[in-house]
């Protein structure tokens, strides 16, 4: 999976949803683009992360995952059907079902509580789109790349 899929679900990045779907629009992997409250779901093909923001409301990671923030601990977590039915745990919830159904298989799910750094970087490692020192962004290499096929062409 070249490219993995990111929903936002409850924060400011968003977007729009589709009412008829679980999966809301896809979102950059950027970090820039996290904005510390709400859920944020990666889908690369392998594993489910669900990054939860120290800013999201109480009440959604409850529903979620039965626990507080604070007694959130990252790691791989059995989900269980919401209570309520509606809200961002639910909308959550539906989304990985349909991720599951999507690829025809059980994913497993990986929770990333924010502040836990070991957690974070591998959640992070997948944002192909933020630069590092001395690499370059995704959409920075495929500008380099068409730039050098350009000068050897021409």
């Amino acid at each position: 999976y070249l490219y993995p899929d990111m929903y936002s679900i409850g924060s400011a990045n968003g977007g729009v949803q589709d009412p008829n779907s679980v999966f809301p629009p896809t979102i950059p992997l950027s970090s820039e683009k996290l904005d510390r409250r709400g859920f944020f779901v990666l889908d690369n093909g392998y594993v489910i992360y669900i990054f939860i923001a120290r800013n999201t409301p109480p009440n959604d990671i409850l529903d979620l995952t039965g626990l507080t923030f604070q007694e959130l601990v990252s790691g791989s977590i059995s989900l269980q059907r919401p209570a309520s039915t509606e809200g961002n745990a639910v909308r959550v919830y539906n989304l990985i079902e349909g991720i599951w159904s999507r690829w025809n298989r059980f994913l497993p799910v990986f929770i990333v509580r924010e502040g836990d750094a070991q957690a974070e970087a591998l959640f992070f490692s997948h944002f192909i789109e933020d630069r590092t020192k001395n690499v370059y962004s995704y959409y920075e290499f495929l500008c380099q790349l068409q730039r050098s096929v350009s000068s050897k062409t021409s």
